[in-house]
């Protein structure tokens, strides 16, 4: 019971302070600038689910069996990050899953963001890649991992080609997609202002649909880790994704649970440096000053 009771008080609190926000009539529509909203307000919401996340994980760990299927506390899982990353695992295994991130994630942007601007731009590429590109897209990436492990084995190269299979046709159909939504009167002014389609294509489209293809990026990013944590799952000798099969081997929990959030720290963390570089690179993509705060 009293594991009970410490998880329901952060549950009332978080609760406690979204009601005060949104009943206050501070709440606006998601899709409403946020320059309104006062700065202790917006911290106020974020801080308010980090507690409802925080009392979810309690519950659990109070509702689950004890043994070797429990939910490890956060005091317990937070403990266990500090001593492996004290003693230098935690970095070691998250170096690796970032750095192969990294490689195979750039190999497939290299790849895809071109054929998508081209793809979208022009006729001819479009009626003869797309529907090989849907024919591809539809067919689970996971599907591959045994095909991959033969044609590459199981060293780093194996990896990087299911981050690469996994995100590089989802990002070319995604790039078209922002090329196809240009206003269509950008076109026709470079048009009538006598620029050749390559002129066109350079000095309207290229720009015009950049923040919605670093978008595209953001979002498949987080794809790419999903992906990897499947590859690192066949023989690999180190990364986070090795580190939850060898958790789940020896039923170390929390160092499951460490490695789990562990991808979701470094997955914030990208997100926002993409997301801040978005913002740095378009200004004029994200109209009011508080916007996406």
């Amino acid at each position: 019971m009293e594991s009970i009771a410490q998880a329901v008080v952060p549950l009332l609190i978080g609760i406690s302070i979204l009601l005060f926000i949104f009943l206050g009539g501070r709440s606006r529509l998601s899709l409403a600038p946020l320059d309104d909203m006062p700065d202790w307000h917006r911290w106020a919401s974020r801080a308010a689910g980090l507690l409802l996340l925080l009392g979810i994980w309690l519950l659990g760990h109070a509702l689950a069996p004890s043994g070797a299927t429990r939910i490890p506390s956060p005091q317990a899982t937070a403990g266990t990050a500090w001593l492996m990353l004290t003693q230098g695992d935690l970095i070691y295994h998250a170096g690796i899953s970032f750095g192969r991130v990294v490689v195979g994630f750039l190999i497939a942007s290299v790849i895809g963001v071109p054929t998508g601007y081209i793809v979208g731009a022009f006729c001819v590429p479009r009626l003869a890649f797309l529907p090989i590109n849907s024919f591809v897209r539809y067919i689970p990436p996971t599907a591959f991992v045994i095909l991959l492990v033969v044609y590459f084995g199981i060293g780093e190269a194996y990896k990087y080609a299911v981050v690469v299979v996994g995100t590089l046709f989802f990002i070319v159909q995604m790039v078209v997609d922002a090329v196809e939504d240009i206003d269509v009167r950008y076109l026709e002014m470079g048009l009538m202002s006598g620029l050749s389609r390559g002129e066109t294509f350079s000095h309207v489209i290229l720009p015009a649909a950049a923040p919605r293809v670093l978008d595209v990026l953001r979002i498949n990013l987080s794809a790419a880790w999903i992906f990897l944590v499947v590859a690192e799952m066949v023989g690999a000798t180190g990364g986070l994704g090795h580190l939850i099969t060898t958790s789940r081997r020896f039923l170390r929990i929390e160092e499951m649970f460490v490695a789990i959030v562990s991808f979701g720290v470094i997955g914030m963390m990208s997100d926002g440096a993409l997301q801040l570089l978005s913002k740095r690179l378009f200004p004029w993509a994200f109209p009011g000053k508080g916007a996406g705060r």
